[in-house]
């Protein structure tokens, strides 16, 4: 299986869909820190931490992150059939869910590191626009809240897959 992974992740190395789905999620956080930064009516110093990070996580959830990683799914599965290779996978003396489970391996380390990135990225950028503090307690909130991201788009890629592989 993790001869499998490697072979996935090498696949993907350097692909323009990954690209396109870092930069859907980079651009995000960029947009979002721009609205709290140019405009009067979102401060992090009136509205606190809490009320960025949930707009980053508002915007993450309902607009780009199934974007991002659904493309990417989409992207995956549908290489085997556009390249033909998945004939040649079939033969091979390698069941179907060890190349099942290793694409979605892919896709759930892809999720929980670019989400992890968007935290930090968004608290780097958060930091430039405020001098409230950043407190111990708010990062272990929006590190749960995170989490609770990261198994949401988890739990909804196998249901892409399923319509990605009919």
């Amino acid at each position: 299986m993790l001869d499998l992974f490697k072979a996935e992740c090498l696949k993907l190395k350097g692909t323009k869909i990954l690209w396109l789905s870092v930069m859907i999620l980079v651009l995000t956080i960029v947009l979002e820190f721009y609205s709290y930064a140019g405009s009067s009516k979102y401060s992090i110093d009136r509205d606190g931490w809490n009320d960025y990070f949930m707009s980053v996580v508002i915007l993450i959830n309902f607009l780009t992150g199934y974007m991002s990683y659904y493309i990417l799914t989409c992207y995956i599965y549908a290489r085997e059939y556009q390249e033909k290779t998945h004939i040649a996978l079939f033969t091979n003396p390698i069941r179907r869910t060890r190349i099942y489970f290793s694409k979605l391996l892919v896709i759930y380390m892809y999720i929980a590191v670019s989400l992890l990135m968007a935290f930090v990225l968004s608290t780097v950028l958060g930091t430039f626009i405020t001098i409230r503090p950043l407190t111990f307690e708010i990062v272990m909130y929006q590190l749960g809240v995170f989490a609770k991201m990261i198994l949401m788009h988890a739990m909804l890629i196998p249901i892409i897959s399923f319509f990605v592989i009919r």
